[in-house]
């Protein structure tokens, strides 16, 4: 900084462009509590470098901002600058610049729920770092790869590629590489559910780290004890997840092993220790998200277990069923509730994570749902007539449990496995899609999810409320018969939640005086789908649907074609009764922050409008319609309970939410919508 202010202006711009360079790595290196003085001077010394010609330089610095920017959560501004690097390292032969931009942007796809781009992209910078011998990179890259192939359960494909893999990492390699490539066989041989090999290499690892002197980190510790309670050692597990350093109090760490200790005493039997390690779990996982920045909680929302890390909530689901199981449900269904919302706030925050706008008002305002869903504060919530139904699945064949609350109480029952439930939901989504009316497999799913928890309601439950987990997000509930031969629909109402808290909060909004309709309708869209590429089809009963909604309302206002702006969501129309959107919606179900319902662009907004965007409309609405394709629906991958879009527009101030699970035909909207209306 002191060479710096020696330059005089315009002079020596080479020195001053590499002075600039140089302040900016050491802020990288600082981490991304400095990310704001390292895209300054990261800036500065890309302007030096264009004003000097200097392609390369330029390169190498977009791309190091670009992974800085991405570490620090800015994954819109991120994404952009990696793109640029490429760009400008394929006009400057920067190969090293240009393979190093094509790994930060691989691996933030792959984090964004991209897999398919992202795969790709890894596989180039792969090939290019082996050729060009950046041992670092390749490293980098092939474990990022073994990552996606082990989330999609491909561990042939791990075995196939892993001796080829390790050959070039060992010939190109430091110290490190045996490290890493034993990380890769521990993942693999968890992934297998071969436990015993996978605590023999955990402990190989740790015996390697220390011969090496460096690379030794806590998580290869709390890696001994994952592995060691996995093959049965409980004894040896509980030395490592012992919690004596009181500096661990508000970190990951102290949650991991808190909650790895409340597994081990359920494993023996000690059901008070159990939930007294899992409520101190949950009490240091509040400090520690406590002490983190918005940008840092969205970084964290999207860091999940990788090779040399700890899945932090395996197990919870394992420890939650046995408390249930052994009469502590209503203790249970309060911390499962409290991860829920958890969940739900960091599901918000990835959707958002594409945004260069504050998108984090819809966490910020989930965070309620951290702290309202207590089984006191649901029962209250509830009507005379009416049960929530709260599923909660885990991985790894941990079991499923469903809470039954009602007014009264509290009770529990065990459902079928996350990892067998998935393919009966699957089947049943293809045979109704299909056209069949697929009864067979409607019964078998609503005797395995709905049949455990019907015999725990009282008399006189006409509607459920329902939570849903995992694979179950994808279940049309309505659609399961019951065991008298009824559809689920002929004998319950039912509503879908994406948490307990948000019956609460529904529950206490002090609802505004509302009157009329906003309709909005776009027949024509003239866009391409961003998922398949093609052109969007016409719409050619939107218009009229919007019409039927706002017929015999008063003070409504109708909104068509290219009026139907997202920016005139944002304009305070005040309370009405109905928000009816008749549109295409694009989900993906795989990357939360590309779905959007598709309104006509202008008035500064794209048109677009994402799950994060909603709770910032200007429309308090006792009822939201979203006439569109698959408005609700989730892949169930992660747990989230997110459901689409409908989450946001509740906690955004909406009432309720009518959405779909399913490609919605035109005529069949508007037949429907005008019966519904």
């Amino acid at each position: 900084l002191r060479g710096l202010a020696l330059i005089p202006a315009g002079r020596f711009r080479r020195l001053r462009s590499g002075c600039l360079f140089a302040i900016g790595q050491q802020f990288v290196r600082r981490g991304r509590g400095y990310i704001d003085s390292t895209n300054r001077y990261l800036r500065l010394a890309i302007a030096e470098q264009r004003a000097l010609g200097d392609g390369p330089g330029q390169a190498g610095s977009l791309q190091w901002l670009g992974s800085a920017l991405s570490d620090a959560g800015r994954y819109a501004a991120a994404k952009r600058t990696l793109i640029e690097a490429i760009d400008a390292s394929d006009r400057s032969q920067n190969r090293s610049a240009r393979s190093w931009a094509l790994l930060g942007l691989g691996i933030m796809n792959v984090d964004l729920g991209d897999d398919v781009v992202g795969v790709q992209q890894l596989l180039r910078s792969a090939a290019d770092m082996r050729d060009r011998g950046d041992q670092a990179g390749y490293q980098t890259a092939q474990i990022a790869l073994f990552d996606v192939r082990l989330r999609r359960g491909d561990t042939v494909g791990v075995a196939a590629a892993l001796p080829e893999t390790e050959a070039v990492l060992l010939r190109l390699g430091d110290k490190l590489t045996r490290q890493r490539i034993l990380l890769v066989r521990i993942s693999l041989a968890r992934t297998r559910r071969d436990y015993v090999a996978a605590r023999a290499l955990a402990e190989e690892l740790w015996a390697q780290s220390e011969r090496d002197g460096r690379g030794i980190n806590s998580s290869y510790a709390l890696l001994r004890g994952v592995t060691a309670l996995e093959s049965g050692a409980l004894d040896v597990a509980a030395t490592h997840f012992a919690v004596t350093d009181a500096t661990l109090s508000g970190t990951m760490e102290s949650y991991v092993r808190l909650a790895r200790s409340a597994e081990i005493a359920v494993r023996r039997g000690d059901l008070p220790l159990a939930e007294r390690r899992l409520r101190a779990a949950h009490t240091a996982l509040a400090e520690f998200r406590a002490t983190l920045t918005e940008p840092e909680l969205r970084v964290n929302s999207f860091e999940s277990a990788a090779f040399d890390q700890v899945d932090p909530d395996l197990g919870v689901a394992t420890v939650l069923h046995a408390l249930a199981a052994g009469g502590r449900a209503s203790a249970a269904f309060g911390l499962a509730a409290e991860r829920r919302g958890r969940e739900l706030t960091d599901a918000l925050r990835r959707a958002g994570a594409l945004s260069d706008r504050d998108s984090q008002s819809s966490a910020r305002r989930a965070r309620s749902a951290e702290t309202l869903g207590s089984d006191s504060a649901v029962r209250a919530a509830l009507g005379p007539h009416e049960a929530m139904l709260f599923y909660v699945t885990g991985d790894r064949a941990e079991p499923t449990t469903v809470f039954v609350a009602t007014r009264q109480s509290i009770g529990a029952a065990t459902v079928m496995g996350a990892d067998s439930l998935r393919p009966i939901a699957v089947r049943l989504r293809r045979v109704i899609e299909a056209g069949d009316e697929g009864d067979a497999v409607r019964s078998e799913l609503g005797a395995a999810v709905l049949g455990p928890a019907l015999p725990l309601l009282p008399p006189g439950i006409t509607r459920l409320l329902i939570v849903t987990d995992g694979p179950l997000q994808s279940i049309p509930f309505d659609a399961l018969r019951v065991p008298d031969g009824r559809t689920a629909l002929d004998r319950f109402d039912i509503a879908l939640l994406g948490s307990p808290a948000v019956l609460p909060i529904l529950r206490n909004r002090v609802a505004p005086r509302r009157s009329g309709a906003l309709a909005l309708a776009v027949e024509q869209p003239g866009r391409v789908s961003p998922l398949s590429g093609r052109m969007l089809p016409a719409l050619r009963r939107a218009n009229s649907e919007a019409r039927d909604v706002a017929a015999g309302r008063s003070e409504s206002t109708v909104l068509l074609g290219a009026d139907a702006r997202e920016s005139a969501l944002y304009r305070r129309w005040g309370a009405v009764t109905v928000l009816h959107i008749a549109a295409h919606a694009v989900v993906d179900p795989q990357m939360e922050s590309r779905s959007a319902i598709m309104l006509s662009a202008g008035g500064g907004q794209d048109g677009d409008l994402h799950a994060w965007e909603m709770d910032r409309i200007g429309v308090s609405a006792g009822l939201v319609v979203l006439s569109a394709c698959r408005t609700s629906q989730s892949d169930g991958s992660r747990g989230e309970g997110i459901r689409g879009f409908t989450t946001p527009f509740l906690l955004g101030g909406a009432q309720a939410v009518v959405a779909t699970q399913w490609d919605l035909a035109d005529r069949a909207a508007a037949d429907l919508m005008r019966e519904f209306n």
